[in-house]
């Protein structure tokens, strides 16, 4: 599976969390809506990063890393939405389930920072590969570019 594929299955699964009360209660929302603002700024440039891989082989590399640190997040998201289900089972339950995870918020949310991190420097290291933003199939160059010549 491409990166670009994991990262939408992520995204998905984000946003699908976000959605969810808990968040707020377990206060995970920020953390959230922070690793959603990294894989943002990281999908802007996957497309290119993609097509670019196969002829210059960090790049390559990149994607592997960006790739597996999107699988661990998708797992962190995936166990945080399980437990977040078993908290809204029922509502017996819920007091039983909020007295017995009370860890279970900042765990995750340390989970939740440390993946955030490291996607924070993958998304860092994309700057060495100069990659164009695009939105769609359609590529963006800053005006700021340099390498081009001619004054404007």
């Amino acid at each position: 599976m491409l990166a670009s594929g994991a990262l939408r299955t992520l995204t998905g699964s984000l946003s699908s969390l976000l959605e969810k009360e808990i968040t707020i209660a377990w206060g995970l929302k920020e953390e959230l809506e922070k690793l959603e603002s990294t894989l943002s700024t990281i999908q802007l440039v996957l497309q290119d990063a993609e097509a670019k891989k196969v002829k210059y082989g960090p790049l390559k590399n990149w994607l592997i890393k960006l790739k597996d640190a999107a699988y661990d997040a998708e797992d962190i998201i995936e166990e945080c939405k399980t437990e977040a289900l078993l908290c809204e089972a029922a509502d017996t339950m819920k007091r039983v389930c909020q007295f017995f995870s009370l860890p279970n918020p900042l765990a995750f949310g340390n989970k939740i920072k440390k993946i955030r991190d490291k996607l924070d420097g993958i998304a860092a290291e994309k700057s060495q590969f100069h990659l164009i933003e695009g939105v769609g199939s359609v590529r963006v160059k800053h005006r700021n570019d340099k390498t081009r010549g001619g004054s404007r």
